[in-house]
Order: structure tokens, then C-alpha cells, then sequence
């Protein structure tokens, strides 16, 4: 069979058929970081999370990262920041991930896995989990409305 490219873009935007949607509980994350931190998702914290994907060859994961830092300073120890570098070794994904002021465990995903779990088109891309591990946010950059939806659905 033979690929349109209308049909090819239109199967592209509408994104990979694994991974997780807005509203569903994210899949189980877990694994110890580059930088030696455990991290794992079956264990309540109470914390939400933002999942950054992200790799130093990409142009648009080096333009995001100040808008990273910039929302982590003012989100402080609200939110668990977890680093997912798609494809680097270890040793670069590490020293990239200081160069770019990149901070919390940093997951090395070279296959893919957690990208594919995921529904990770390209990167960079961010997914925001509430406290429950409800996804909140997927999407290529940080949402506008952060502080409203670490907090959840509104009751």
C-alpha cells in the first residue's frame, strides 16, 4: 500500500494510536535517573508531575528549556519535574541536561519505550499529570493554565 500525503499528514496529526489521553490515569513511570534518583509513579505522592521529553539536538527542546526553568522557579516544590531525553546516551543526555539548566531526574529513553507509552509524537513535549496521575496536558510546549490544572478537574 502506498501512502498519500494527505494521507500521511492527516495520520500524522492525528498522533500515534498507543499512549495516554487527556482525562486517563498516565501509565506507571518508573526507573532510576540519570543522576541516580529513583523515580516511580506507583507510589503516591500527592505531587503533580510534568513529564518534559526532550533531546539536545532538537532547536525547539533548546527554546523551551528557559521557559522550563522559568516555570519551575515559580511553581517551586509544587510540582515533580521529570526529564525524559529521547534517544542520547547517557553521558550526553546528562551534560546536556546541565548545559540547558534542565533539574530533577533525568530518564534516559533511547529505545523509545516511554515515548511510544506515552503517545510522544516528537519532541519536545510535555505532559502534565495531577496529583492523582490523571493526565492533565499533552501537548509540544507548557500550558498557559498550569496552576489550574495541577489542581485537577474543578468540583
Amino acid at each position: 500500500m502506498r501512502w498519500s500525503p494527505l494521507l500521511l499528514l492527516t495520520a500524522c496529526a492525528a498522533g500515534p494510536p498507543d499512549g495516554v489521553a487527556v482525562g486517563e490515569r498516565a501509565p506507571l513511570l518508573g526507573g532510576v535517573g540519570l543522576d541516580g534518583q529513583v523515580v516511580s509513579s506507583d507510589d503516591p505522592s500527592d505531587t503533580p508531575t510534568v513529564l518534559v521529553f526532550w533531546a539536545s539536538w532538537s532547536g525547539a527542546s533548546r527554546a523551551l528549556a528557559p521557559s522550563l526553568i522559568e516555570a519551575r522557579a515559580l511553581l517551586g516544590d509544587r510540582v515533580q519535574w521529570v526529564t525524559i531525553n529521547a534517544g542520547e546516551d547517557a553521558t550526553s543526555a546528562k551534560t546536556r541536561a546541565s548545559a540547558l539548566g534542565l533539574a530533577g531526574p533525568i530518564l534516559s529513553d533511547r529505545g523509545g519505550a516511554l515515548q511510544q507509552r506515552y503517545g510522544v509524537p516528537g519532541v519536545p513535549f510535555i505532559v502534565v499529570l495531577d496529583a492523582a496521575g490523571v493526565v492533565r496536558h499533552r501537548g509540544a510546549g507548557l500550558p498557559s493554565d498550569m496552576p489550574s490544572l495541577l489542581d485537577g478537574p474543578a468540583g
